[in-house]
């Protein structure tokens, strides 16, 4: 499950703190070529705060996500959701190794 658009309203904040986007390359590859649209089956009431991001978390427990990458301040605040990590970029690039490109 990815979502193209994530950081459209930080972008500029995006693009003046992390590296070159180029160093990461391979590994957004590789995530893009297993993402998978994905039709929620279950109804959540678990963020009060933003209803909306009941819709990732719907999604996430559909398609049985491992983990859910984000820099939603509600979504982060839980942490885990039935057994599903939420985590920020910066830690999820840290798990896959992708955190210190090879020169």
């Amino acid at each position: 499950m990815a979502s193209r658009n994530a950081h459209s309203s930080s972008g500029s904040h995006v693009a003046s703190t992390w590296p070159s986007p180029s160093l990461f390359a391979p590994k957004f590859r590789l995530i893009g070529t297993a993402a998978a649209t994905v039709v929620p089956t279950v109804t959540l009431q678990v963020v009060e705060r933003d209803p909306d991001d009941e819709r990732v978390l719907e999604c996430a427990v559909t398609a049985k996500a491992d983990v859910i990458v984000t820099g939603d301040l509600d979504l982060l605040s839980l942490g885990e959701y039935e057994g599903i990590r939420i985590v920020q970029v910066a830690d999820f690039l840290d798990q896959i190794g992708a955190s210190d490109p090879e020169p």
